[in-house]
C-alpha cells in the first residue's frame, strides 16, 4: 500500500540532514523516501513493488508493503501501517517500522489507503498501543487488556460461553478458580469452581470461597448459583 505524504518539496535536490520544513517529503529514489523530522530530512525505505513516487492526486507514496522490523519511519507517522497479509501488518511505531498481527475474524485489509486490522482477539505478548484496550485470547480462555505495550491476562473466562469477541467483548466468569481475579465491579458475584464442588464469590477482586456443596450436590452457575442435588444422586 502506498502511503501518502501530502507536502512535496521543489528545487534544490536535499539529501539525508538537509534542512526542510515540517510535513515536507519527497523521494530520494525509487526506493526511498526523504521525510522532514525535527528540520531535517531523514530516509525510509519503501520496499513494496510500488517504491516512492509521486502521484498526481497524492504528492509523495511510499509503498511500505514489503519493509521489514527495524525499518526507519519518521515519529510524526506513528500509526502509519499497511497490511503484508491476511493477518499481519507492517506498522509505525516510535520511530521504527514493526508487524503486529491482526488474529480477529476480519483479519487485516488494506482500505482507502489505511491498514484495517481486526484485534478483536490476541495473544499474550502481541504488541499494542492503547494502553487498557482488550481483546479475548484465541482460545477463548481469557480477556486480555493491553499494559505497557503488550497483550497481558486480564481475567479468565471459564464459563461455558467463553470470551466472546463478537460485537462487544464479554467474558463468561460463572465458573472461576479459588484465587482467580475479577473485575471489581463484579463484587459480591458468584460462581463455581471448574469442579462443581465449590461457590465462590468475588471480593475485592479475587474470587474467594464462598461454601463448598454437599457430597451428593454440584454447583450450578445462573442467575442464582447455587448447590444443586447431583445427577443420579440420591
Amino acid at each position: 500500500m502506498l502511503v501518502p505524504v501530502f507536502s512535496v518539496a521543489f528545487g534544490c535536490e536535499p539529501g539525508v540532514g538537509s534542512s526542510c520544513d515540517p510535513n515536507e517529503a519527497r523521494c530520494l529514489n525509487g526506493t526511498t523516501q526523504l521525510v522532514c523530522q525535527d528540520g531535517e530530512y531523514i530516509a525510509t525505505p519503501c520496499r513494496g513493488p510500488g517504491g516512492c513516487a509521486v502521484l498526481p492526486t497524492v504528492g509523495v507514496a511510499c509503498d511500505i508493503t514489503q519493509n521489514k522490523p527495524s525499518d526507519i519511519c519518521a515519529t510524526h507517522e506513528e500509526g502509519v501501517a499497511s497490511c503484508t497479509t491476511d493477518h499481519q501488518m507492517i506498522v509505525c511505531r516510535g520511530g521504527k517500522y514493526g508487524f503486529e498481527p491482526c488474529r480477529g475474524p476480519a483479519g487485516c485489509e488494506n482500505s482507502r489507503r489505511r491498514a484495517n486490522c481486526d484485534k478483536t482477539l490476541a495473544s499474550v505478548g502481541d504488541p499494542c498501543k492503547d494502553e487498557g484496550s482488550k481483546a479475548c485470547s484465541v482460545k477463548g480462555e481469557d480477556l486480555l487488556a493491553c499494559k505497557a505495550g503488550t497483550m497481558q491476562p486480564l481475567y479468565r473466562c471459564l464459563g461455558e460461553a467463553g470470551c466472546e469477541a463478537a460485537g462487544k467483548l464479554n467474558c463468561d466468569m460463572s465458573v472461576a478458580e479459588l484465587g482467580d481475579t475479577c473485575d471489581p465491579q463484579m463484587e459480591g458475584a458468584a460462581a463455581c469452581t471448574p469442579d462443581k464442588s465449590e461457590i465462590v464469590t468475588c471480593k475485592a477482586g479475587k474470587f474467594v470461597k464462598d461454601k463448598a456443596c454437599g457430597p451428593k450436590e454440584n454447583c450450578e452457575p445462573g442467575p442464582s448459583t447455587k448447590c444443586v442435588k447431583a445427577a443420579g444422586g440420591s
